[in-house]
């Protein structure tokens, strides 16, 4: 008997684990039938429930969709042998895009340079590195042959870069660098031989050369048009050139013309910037005096304190008072002031017993110094406190608007954002509400929206206080080309202007969209998603900057690399 009950139990096993052959009843198929159906109707209350509380949630993960038709995953880096180097390498899916990962810093991940190495052989080790650098243009052609210690390469300001490269002496003992400036398509301005070489602006660059370190002016054409001649080169704006020789400082003009030899102090806190036509200099026995920038030097009467030109006028200090000269050097106005101003159309804010008010160019009050603050004119009128609470004066000193404001900021297209019992609004030249007070804070029109916070929440509005962007955001930025960023739950999405979402709030970090695509952050990795809310590049990278140059950056495990944008990324 016991083992005939064994025996039944594997039949019993058995038969459960095969295919049934005896055909199925029509009371078994209606029990299956019941069966199935009440197993979908408990799978499709699930999928209700799941879908309704996405719909309940800001984060919905599953608004994220990639481009069908334009979409690129990168493998892990993987290392390719070029011309004698191993560079880690990753591919597209489908292998047509790669991403070389060579540069330390993504200077040099632009579309017309590449660097490359190459490894010394029979080299003491013990002795600087055996890897030597060069620099090739796309089309392979080398611009600097490999026997660099290091290559820089600075940012392309009008088309010209300064380039630094290290190198070592004959005996390999030692290492030094030298500065030279390229164009993007590879043209020399100038070659590697300078000490220092600094970037261009308004198509000049300071340089200063090995030979007794002096330092001179460079056009974009390479030629010197001020020799290396100066111990220093402080600065060049508006067509005149700071320098010094020895501890002396003095003026040129761009063509070289003195305007004053080197002879005066200038401290560090001195810009020696001309405003108005003059430039405040120091002598060396301390003794202060304006240049003119013809050359002129205007003596001046030994006061403690000396402002610029403004109108033809500047306020001086003496014994903690205040007063003006003339450009002659000539006291105008009397040293009666506790503070004063620059001049601005005819008047000027100075501040006496404590109060603030205007004087004309005569010295007369034209606007009585009774106010606890003021501030500049600003489309005929100005903000003004009394009684601790702000207001608005013209220029005769006429109350045009009443001083009932607990802040008051400048008008811009004829309105003002004002604050009043601890609430935002907006009011026009004649103190009338254009948008009643009730925002917690508010920020300036830009394209006839402005930003305002309301119960902690963040939205726009336009000019008649209508509501564009309800406030609903923790936080909000401005309008980029019709887009706005936004903050909900603790995640960044972007919305259009007029409200709707493009990508619901569900990343780390994203960026305004450049050339139609945005770079996003998930979990500290970066990808690329484009306008129609689409992710066009993985988040796969440990950094990635914006479009530029024809290019994306992006960094993997410490190295920089780049790709061009594909064509198919709207």
């Amino acid at each position: 008997m016991k083992y005939l009950t064994i025996f039944c139990m594997i039949i019993t096993v058995y038969c459960s684990s095969n295919q049934r052959k005896e055909p199925i009843t029509i009371e078994e198929k209606v029990q299956s039938m019941e069966e199935s159906d009440v197993k979908s109707d408990l799978e499709l209350e699930k999928a209700n429930i799941e879908e309704k509380e996405q719909e309940n949630s800001s984060v919905n993960s599953t608004d994220l969709t990639i481009n069908p038709n334009c979409y690129f995953e990168f493998s892990e880096p993987e290392d390719k042998d070029f011309d004698g180097t191993k560079i880690p390498v990753m591919y597209s899916q489908n292998n047509d895009i790669e991403i070389r990962l060579e540069y330390n810093t993504f200077e040099f991940a632009n579309e017309n340079f590449k660097k490359f190495s190459i490894e010394l052989k029979n080299y003491d080790s013990d002795k600087y590195s055996n890897i030597r650098w060069g620099l090739k243009d796309r089309k392979g052609k080398i611009l600097l042959d490999p026997k660099y210690i290091d290559i820089e390469l600075g940012e392309f300001v009008d088309g010209i870069a300064d380039i630094k490269v290290t190198m070592p002496d004959k005996y390999n003992y030692h290492f030094d660098y030298k500065y030279g400036y390229i164009t993007k398509e590879g043209k020399w301005i100038a070659k590697p031989i300078y000490w220092i070489g600094e970037s261009f602006k308004d198509g000049l660059a300071i340089i200063r050369n090995d030979s007794g370190f002096k330092s001179g002016i460079m056009n974009k054409e390479g030629k010197f048009i001020l020799k290396t001649q100066y111990d220093e080169i402080m600065s060049i704006k508006d067509g005149i050139v700071r320098v010094r020789s020895r501890n002396d400082y003095g003026f040129i003009d761009i063509k070289g013309n003195t305007i004053a030899k080197p002879q005066f102090m200038i401290r560090p806190s001195d810009n020696g910037e001309f405003i108005n036509g003059y430039t405040k200099v120091k002598t060396n026995d301390y003794k202060y005096k304006y240049l003119h920038i013809k050359g002129k030097i205007i003596d001046l009467p030994d006061f403690d304190e000396y402002g610029d030109f403004h109108e033809g006028l500047a306020y001086f200090s003496t014994k903690s008072k205040f007063g003006y000269i003339d450009t002659k050097g000539k006291i105008v106005i009397k040293p009666i002031y506790d503070n004063a101003g620059n001049f601005q159309e005819g008047l000027a804010r100075v501040k006496i017993n404590n109060k603030f008010g205007w004087i004309d160019k005569t010295g007369k009050q034209v606007i009585e110094a009774i106010y606890e603050d003021t501030f500049k004119f600003n489309e005929g009128i100005a903000s003004v406190k009394i009684n601790n609470k702000f207001g608005w004066i013209d220029k005769t000193g006429k109350q045009v608007i009443e001083a009932i404001y607990d802040e008051a900021f400048k008008f811009n297209d004829g309105i003002a954002i004002v604050k009043i019992n601890n609430k935002y609004g907006w009011i026009d030249k004649t103190g009338n509400y254009i948008i009643e007070p009730k925002y917690d804070d508010a920020f300036e029109f830009n394209q006839d929206m402005a930003r305002v916070k309301i119960n902690n929440k963040y939205g726009y509005i336009d000019k008649t206080g209508k509501i564009l962007i309800e406030p609903k955001y923790e936080d909000i930025g401005p309008i980029s080309n019709g887009f706005v960023k936004v903050k909900e739950n603790g995640k960044f999405g972007m919305i259009y202007e007029t409200g709707e979402y493009v990508i619901k709030p569900q990343f780390d970090e994203i960026f305004y969209f450049s050339n139609g695509i945005a770079r996003f952050r998930i979990d500290k990795k970066w990808g690329y998603i484009n306008t129609k809310g689409q992710i066009v590049v993985q988040s796969n990278f440990d950094e990635a900057t914006a479009y530029q140059d024809g290019i994306l950056r992006v960094k993997k495990n410490g190295l920089w690399g780049f790709f061009k944008k594909p064509s198919c990324v709207e």
